[in-house]
C-alpha cells in the first residue's frame, strides 16, 4: 500500500527534475514561474505539524500550492514506530505522534496564511491488524474492538478463506469484504459506520483542510464511498488512492464520481517514455543522439549546450522502472 505511494511521489520528483527543455515564448509554452499552473502539491511525509507550519512559508516562495500531511488520527504502538502504524488508526481522535489537534489547526492557518493548501491523508477502510494494545493517545483497544467507536459487528467477517485474509484479487467480493494484511476492514455498507467516517472527515474539513487523500479506496465498494463523501457540510479536493495498473476486476474508473485518482501506471508510462525517448518535448535531444537499444548508453545534447544524462536501459524485461533505467549526469558540453 505504502510503498506502491513512495514510489509514485519518488517519480513524480524524478519527472520535476529531469524534464525536458521548456518551449519558448514562440512555441507557446510557459516561460516563466509566474505562468506555470500553480497546482504542485509536495507530500511531507511523516513530518510533524509543527515542521509543516515552519515549513510553508519557503513552499510558497517556492511557488508550491499545496501539502499532503501524514495521517492525524490516533494509531497503533509498536517497537520503532515505523511509518504503516499511521495507517493502522485505533481512534479518531487527532493526535498522533506528529501533535495533537491544537496543533494540526494551528499548522492549517499558518499554511493557509501564506497561500499554501492542506490535504490531509485519510485512512477509512480499515483500523488495526493485530490483536490488541494502547493507542498512542491512551486508547485501549482489541482487533474488533474500539471503545465508543467500533465493535465486532461494525467489520466484515468475510468468510471466505481460512484467515479472513485476501487472497485473490480477481475476487471482487474479497478485496472489498475481506482484510487487507490483517486489518479490521470497516462495514462500509452500514449507516453506522458510513456515519462515524463522515462524522471524523468532517472534523477534519471543519479545521479548515482544503482536501483529503482517501487511503486504500479499492477494497470500499464506489457507492460506500459516495455515501460518506456525500456527507461533508463542505465541497473539498478529493483524490482517492486506487492502484490499478489493469487486470483487476475493480478499476479506478469506479471511483471518478466521487473525486478524481491517483493513476499507479503513470509511473511505469512515464518509465517508458524515459527509456525509449518518446517524449514529444524531448525530440530535441533524440534527434542528436544515436538511437537507444537495450544494452547501450548514449549522451545527448541540450538546446542550451549542456549535456543530457547518460542513460543505460537494462536488458532485463522484468526489472522495474528504477533497475530497468538509470542516468548518470553527462559532461559539460563545449560550445563553439
Amino acid at each position: 500500500m505504502r510503498l506502491h505511494r513512495f514510489r509514485w511521489l519518488m517519480l513524480s520528483a524524478v519527472v520535476a527534475l529531469t524534464g525536458c527543455p521548456a518551449v519558448g515564448a514562440g512555441g507557446g509554452g510557459p516561460t516563466t514561474r509566474a505562468e506555470l499552473p500553480h497546482d504542485v502539491v509536495v507530500n511531507l511525509f511523516q513530518w510533524n505539524w509543527r515542521s509543516v507550519a515552519a515549513e510553508c512559508p519557503r513552499l510558497a516562495a517556492k511557488g508550491y500550492a499545496g501539502v499532503q500531511v501524514s495521517p492525524a488520527t490516533e494509531h497503533v504502538q509498536v517497537f520503532g514506530n515505523p511509518w504503516w502504524v499511521d495507517y493502522q488508526p485505533v481512534s479518531y481522535q487527532l493526535q498522533s505522534r506528529r501533535g495533537d489537534r491544537a496543533a494540526y489547526a494551528a499548522m492549517i492557518q499558518a499554511c493557509h496564511a501564506v497561500g499554501v493548501r492542506i490535504y490531509a491523508d485519510a485512512v477509512i477502510n480499515h483500523m488495526a491488524g493485530s490483536d490488541g494494545g494502547r493507542g498512542w493517545a491512551g486508547t485501549n483497544w482489541t482487533h474488533y474492538d474500539y471503545p465508543g467507536l467500533y465493535q465486532s459487528h461494525d467489520f466484515h467477517h468475510c468468510g471466505l478463506t481460512g484467515d479472513d485474509d485476501i487472497r485473490d484479487y480477481q475476487s471482487r467480493e474479497q478485496v472489498q469484504r475481506c482484510e487487507l494484511s490483517n486489518l479490521a476492514d470497516l462495514a462500509t455498507d452500514t449507516e453506522y459506520v458510513q456515519g462515524r467516517i463522515a462524522a471524523y472527515l468532517e472534523d477534519l474539513v471543519s479545521l479548515g483542510v482544503d482536501g483529503l487523500r482517501v487511503d486504500a479506496v479499492k477494497h470500499i465498494p464506489a457507492a460506500d464511498l459516495a455515501a460518506i463523501l456525500g456527507r461533508l457540510s463542505r465541497k473539498v479536493d478529493i483524490y482517492h488512492e486506487v492502484i490499478d495498473k489493469g487486470g483487476e476486476p475493480i478499476g479506478m474508473g469506479e471511483y471518478t464520481g466521487s473525486g478524481r485518482v491517483l493513476v499507479f501506471s503513470y509511473g511505469d508510462q512515464v518509465g517508458s517514455a524515459f527509456q525509449w525517448v518518446r517524449s514529444p518535448g524531448c525530440a530535441a535531444w533524440a534527434a542528436a543522439s544515436t538511437a537507444p537499444s537495450r544494452g547501450s548508453s548514449w549522451t545527448t545534447t541540450t538546446p542550451n549546450g549542456t549535456a543530457a544524462p547518460r542513460c543505460s536501459p537494462s536488458n532485463n524485461p522484468d526489472a522495474t522502472l528504477w533497475q530497468r533505467f538509470s542516468c548518470s549526469p553527462g559532461p559539460t558540453a563545449n560550445r563553439s
